[in-house]
């Protein structure tokens, strides 16, 4: 694969990344650059998580309270399991 083709991939995820945080923003009312926060925080906590982080390390390298991690982790394994289950059902 070329470089080349690694870059419009990058692009297109992005696009469509930008365009989900459109319709949440649309959907919830909420500031687009709130909802893209509130994704990047997720994927900071759920990184953290998987490399085997506790979950007081968590809090401290991500910098958010620990309700809010426990928030993420609890819709990271809300979506991990409904995915596992889709896998088994299809």
């Amino acid at each position: 694969m070329s470089q080349y083709s690694k870059l419009g991939k990058t692009v297109r995820r992005k696009r469509i990344l930008h365009r989900w945080t459109q319709e949440i923003s649309r959907r919830t009312s909420h500031d687009p650059h709130r909802v893209d926060k509130y994704i990047k925080d997720h994927q900071r906590v759920v990184a953290a998580h998987k490399a085997g982080h506790s979950f007081d390390e968590i809090c401290l390298l991500t910098g958010l309270s620990p309700g809010l991690v426990q928030e993420h982790l609890e819709l990271y394994q809300r979506l991990t399991n409904k995915e596992a289950l889709q896998g088994v059902t299809d």
